[in-house]
């Protein structure tokens, strides 16, 4: 069990003795140490210490141990002294954080004075602390004792020596809490570990210290948005971690809504306006993942679409496993829309809504493209093959997607046990291609989930060989985003078609990944390749957003086609509902406006 220990640097300057407050409560004695004022302060708040460490030179410790020692071990303190140089080149520095080190124990709750930090020792002191914040697991909280807002320090000396007590009880020195700006690195850190991996523990481990400082502060004023943000990104998180497809885009909507609600309060409290930039970075990382795509066992284009987003998610992620596992069960389902499709509404009494039906249409899926040899329904696996040929496009993305699903979920979901993955040797490019792989997949998926919906009988590829001829098509308003049209609200289709350039459509194709690694070049020939598409489609507007690079480069290579380019604007509507015992339940829309177009 770690030791409540104050930490604090001695300098040499003939130290004067003022008042000091901490959150509005002054001490009632002058404190000649600033150090004894914090430990009184935080004793009156129930968070009493036991050891103080005190870092001084051998100057510093000639001139006020003696004094120092005295007055805290009166507060019934023990008191450890800290040797160590006074800093004068980066091997002292090195030599003093390393000797901070040796000060703590393993889950030490520490509490770090650096108001008498003498040049470079206040930033090493905080370097350390933070350093060692990590590695030992010690609880860090930050002070600085203003007394500069008395005054000059000769001019409050001089009063000291006239014995001007009236000064002294009307002006009182404010020790400040640094810890939430303190703790906000950690922050930022746990934030760049959620973007990379989708995983929430570290932010929620790492966040404590900030809010609890922030509830310190605010007491029964800190935001449950702000302070709950850590633990709505963790039931989310852990919904993706066992792959909730029921949770994962609810739980997105409420990271959003409280995060959009933490900045209101931060534009409250100008001390914390530097998690902005924080808030803004988790709401954007989740906003993918956000959306109700209704429910599973009807099967709307909506739901598939939002389940693609997932696997994308995970794959940018760098989740492979759980991105192909995820990508399986959107195979299966779209095995469940092929059969609604083909006429196929009953399987031995079972509906399309009943998991028997779904565990069946992807064997006879299986079967009628020719990846299974037998069945049980090989009447109605023939009719789904015939149907399959007769729309050629969804019979090819069906297949490839399926066929490079199954191979990869088969050998990751089962450790490359068995003779025919144990054979395959490990290579230093085995993750690389089966990243590929899952890439080939999302594409397929894609087109596959484009086809569904539009359920067009001519080849997809076909698509890539229009050529003058696409200037006959009919007119349409391209989706370049990866909102789903099926998630529009009525009010934003209808506007799109006020704006006259055509019916709201889907790329063809679907919008592509960005990989975090692309440079401008291939930012270049992605913007390209959509554009290209979208021409052959016959688009004449598009609603524009997503990646900020990638949206950049194909606005301005739209506009060079005389494309109309435009995103949508949209208002927050929050409301409030009091239960009977009192409790709030806040929840909040974002309500179309209107379509703004690029200039």
């Amino acid at each position: 069990m770690g030791r409540d220990v104050l930490f604090s640097f001695l300098g040499t300057n003939d130290y004067v003795p003022v008042r000091y407050s901490l959150r509005g409560a002054p001490t009632s004695t002058r404190e000649t140490f600033v150090q004894c004022a914090l430990v009184r302060s935080l004793k009156a708040e129930n968070r009493p210490v036991d050891l103080a460490i005190l870092a001084m030179t051998k100057e510093a410790k000639d001139k006020h141990s003696t004094a120092i020692r005295d007055q805290l071990q009166s507060l019934e303190l023990l008191v450890q002294a800290l040797d160590i140089p006074t800093g004068n080149s980066e091997e002292e520095l090195w030599e003093i954080f390393k000797t901070i080190g040796t000060a703590f124990q393993r889950d030490d709750r520490v509490v770090f004075d650096l108001t008498h930090g003498f040049r470079s020792l206040p930033s090493t002191g905080l370097l350390a602390m933070s350093y060692f914040r990590h590695v030992l697991g010690i609880d860090v909280q930050v002070y600085y004792g203003a007394f500069e807002v008395l005054g000059s320090f000769h001019d409050v000396k001089q009063r000291h020596k006239d014995n001007d007590e009236a000064f002294f009880q009307e002006n009182i020195a404010p020790i400040f809490d640094l810890t939430p700006m303190f703790v906000l690195p950690a922050w930022a850190e746990a934030v760049a570990e959620w973007k990379r991996t989708g995983r929430a523990s570290g932010l929620v481990q790492q966040s404590q210290p900030h809010t609890a400082a922030l509830q310190r502060a605010l007491k029964r004023e800190a935001p449950r948005a702000l302070t709950g943000l850590p633990q709505d990104l963790k039931m989310l998180s852990d919904a993706l971690m066992i792959m909730r497809h029921d949770s994962i885009g609810a739980r997105a909507n409420e990271v959003i809504e409280h995060a959009e609600e933490a900045k209101e309060h931060i534009e409250k409290e100008p001390r914390l306006a530097p998690l902005t930039y924080v808030l803004d970075q988790v709401r954007d990382s989740v906003e993918p993942l956000r959306g109700n795509g209704g429910a599973w066992q009807d099967y709307p284009d909506s739901y598939l679409r939002h389940q693609l987003q997932i696997v994308r998610w995970l794959s940018e992620h760098n989740r492979i496993v759980e991105a192909f596992s995820f990508l399986r069960e959107l195979v299966i389902s779209c095995a469940v829309r092929i059969l609604k499709n083909a006429g196929i509404e009953e399987i031995d009494g079972f509906k399309p809504s009943d998991v028997d039906f779904r565990e069946k249409a992807g064997g006879i899926c299986a079967y009628a493209i020719g990846a299974k040899s037998d069945i049980k329904e090989k009447e109605i696996g023939t009719q789904v093959k015939a149907w399959l040929q007769s729309h050629p496009s969804i019979l090819e993305n069906f297949r490839d997607a399926s066929q490079i699903t199954q191979n990869n979920r088969n050998r990751l979901d089962h450790c490359w046990m068995g003779e025919e993955h144990g054979r395959q040797r490990f290579t230093k490019s085995m993750a690389e291609t089966i990243s590929k792989d899952l890439e080939r997949a999302i594409t397929a998926a894609d087109r596959l989930l484009h086809c569904l919906s539009n359920e067009i009988s001519s080849n997809y590829n076909e698509l890539q060989d229009i050529g003058p001829g696409a200037s006959a098509l009919q007119p349409c308003f391209i989706n370049l985003s990866n909102h789903p049209i099926d998630t529009w609200s009525e009010a934003q289709r209808q506007g799109a078609l006020e704006l006259g350039l055509g019916t709201p459509v889907e790329l063809a194709g679907g919008m592509p990944l960005v990989p975090p690694e692309a440079g401008p070049d291939d930012i270049a020939k992605l913007a390209e390749d959509i554009v290209g598409r979208a021409m052959k489609q016959g688009v004449r507007g598009a609603f524009v957003a997503g990646e900020f690079t990638l949206t950049y480069a194909l606005i301005q290579a739209l506009c060079r086609q005389n494309i109309r380019c435009f995103t949508a604007t949209t208002k927050r509507q929050a409301s409030e509902v009091v239960a009977p015992d009192g409790s709030v339940t806040r929840s909040s829309v974002f309500a179309f406006v209107r379509w703004r177009e690029y200039v």
